[in-house]
């Protein structure tokens, strides 16, 4: 069965969010045929019991971020901009002239949720970011945004092989997914620890 190619929709995602100003797509339906209101006092980042039968995909998931960036909380809202300044005065404030590992100083990031479009930085550089740019992140209120583990930059096993040594955000290894679909959301996991564990053990997955 051929892979999903789950790092193709990052531009996708990008450009819907901006297109929508941080408003749900009222057309998008989930798969239990729910509008995007149904996610907005649960985690977008993960599945439920009840969800399993409907056989979530890391691909949906994608596509519900993309379509709910109100109710997922995955973007800043004019609510949001008056409690980052409010926080501002009170001392949460960017670093001047600071540069993240892309070059972009903290003022690119305004209106947009660091933890999502910084979906290809690296660990070191994702944290940096988060605590330079602590204002414009939205670290200075942590409520005001889902604080979803979304994807920066994993390692990846070659075609046909697990990654020596790799054990998933429940410190499974590898030989515990053989014969999964390991692109289908389970129980227990987050879109980015599920995709690790696709990426990671190719030989175990189905």
């Amino acid at each position: 069965m051929q892979k999903e190619q789950k790092w193709d929709v990052k531009s996708k995602i990008d450009a819907k969010i901006d297109a929508l100003k941080c408003q749900d797509d009222p057309t998008f339906r989930d798969k239990m045929k729910d509008a995007c209101t149904s996610w907005s006092d649960r985690s977008c980042d993960q599945v439920r019991k009840r969800d399993m039968a409907l056989g979530y995909r890391i691909a949906d998931m994608f596509e519900l971020w993309a379509s709910c960036p109100k109710s997922c909380k995955m973007c800043v809202t004019k609510t949001d901009q008056v409690k980052n300044i409010v926080k501002d005065i009170r001392g949460c404030e960017d670093k001047p002239g600071f540069e993240d590992e892309k070059g972009h100083t903290c003022d690119f990031w305004n209106n947009k949720n660091c933890r999502l479009w910084a979906f290809r930085y690296s660990e070191a550089g994702f944290d940096e970011l988060l605590r330079n740019c602590p204002q414009t992140c939205g670290q200075c209120d942590r409520k005001q945004k889902n604080d979803l583990n979304l994807p920066t930059e994993m390692g990846e096993a070659a075609d046909g092989t697990d990654t020596p040594g790799f054990v998933d955000q429940n410190g499974k290894p590898c030989s515990a997914w053989k014969g999964y679909d390991c692109d289908r959301m389970w129980v227990g996991y987050t879109v980015r620890g599920q995709l690790a564990i696709s990426k990671n053990c190719k030989a175990s997955c189905k």
